[in-house]
Order: structure tokens, then sequence, then C-alpha cells
């Protein structure tokens, strides 16, 4: 009976950080204060076919060995979510649109929105200690509560 209850705390975990690394995935923000138990409410994750649903869950096993693509390429492409994919013509296709670009460093067809920095932020980000999160972690940036999208 224990060791049930330590399973099903490890699958409870297991499925809030598929969760996260979903939402991650998608881009959205990731609260990550555990501490309210009520992580599933708390991030937004957009509607996603149950195709690319599995497909980033098989992606994100934490077991190399029972990952998506351990044994190669071909498990990746023959994944449902690639159904529609002719892997045998894809570089012949055309794409639906070609920039035309006068130089390699050509920003005419980029987006000017987010193209200058916000630094407001900087004071409030010196008064929090930095994360230690390192490795794949790195870099991924948590959403103050206050921040939170919920679905209620």
């Amino acid at each position: 009976m224990r060791e049930e209850l330590r399973q099903e705390k490890r699958d409870e975990r297991q499925l809030r950080e598929e969760h996260k690394m979903q939402a991650i995935a998608a881009g959205m923000p990731v609260d990550d204060d555990d501490d309210d138990g009520d992580d599933d409410d708390d991030v937004g994750i957009p509607d996603i076919s149950p195709e690319a649903r599995d497909f980033i869950s098989k992606l994100l096993t934490r077991d190399p060995k029972r990952r998506l693509g351990y044994n190669g390429a071909a498990e990746v492409k023959s994944h449902p979510f690639f159904q529609s994919v002719n892997w045998d013509t894809i570089l012949d296709a055309q794409p639906a649109f070609v920039p035309q670009v006068d130089d390699i460093e050509d920003t005419e067809y980029f987006d000017s929105r987010g193209a200058t920095l916000d630094e407001s932020h900087k004071e409030e980000e010196q008064e929090k200690p930095k994360s230690t999160l390192g490795g794949a972690g790195a870099g991924i940036r948590f959403r103050q509560p206050s921040q939170r999208i919920s679905h209620h």
C-alpha cells in the first residue's frame, strides 16, 4: 500500500512536469510555484491536437531509452503527428512563401514588435535571487503568480 502511494505521487509529479514542459513547448508562461498544489489550473496550455500532445509527451519522456526517437528518425517520422507528411517528397515541396532579400542581414520580413528591449523589469530582477537551474532548464523564466494564466 505504501509503495502504491509513492508511485502515485511520482506519477502526479511526472504529469505536472509534462504539463509544464508542454506549456513551455507551446510558448506559454509557466508558474514554478508547486506550493499551492493547483498547478494544472495555473498553466494555460492552448488547445492542441491529441497527436501533438502525445508527440510532445513522448519527446519529453525522462528515460532516454523510452523517449521517442531513441530508435532513430524513422520512429519520429512514423508518429501520427506527422501522418500527413510525405517524407519521400518533402525536399521537393515548394514553400508557400519565399522572401526576397537583398542581403544576408536583411530583416525586412521580421516583425518589429518586440525588437526594442523593455528594460523596465531590470530593477525588479536585480532584487530577486537568481535561479539555480542549470543544464536543460537554464534560461527558462518563470512568471510571478500575479501573471498566471487561468482557465477559471
